[in-house]
């Protein structure tokens, strides 16, 4: 967020926000440890399923 502008939850719904490198929103929440799934899967390192694809 811009120096002066909306304080982040008033904008977002959230007090973190977790924005990919293309400015993709990949998550928002109010804890903080919640986001490591998102993280996860952000950085392709999510579990696979048993067939060795991806997990949506």
């Amino acid at each position: 967020m811009a120096p002066g502008g909306a304080p982040l939850h008033e904008t977002w719904g959230a007090a973190f926000l977790l924005v990919r490198p293309d400015q993709h929103v990949a998550w928002r929440g109010d804890d903080p440890a919640a986001a490591a799934g998102a993280l996860e899967r952000a950085c392709g390192w999510g579990r696979t399923d048993d067939e060795g694809g991806r997990r949506a």
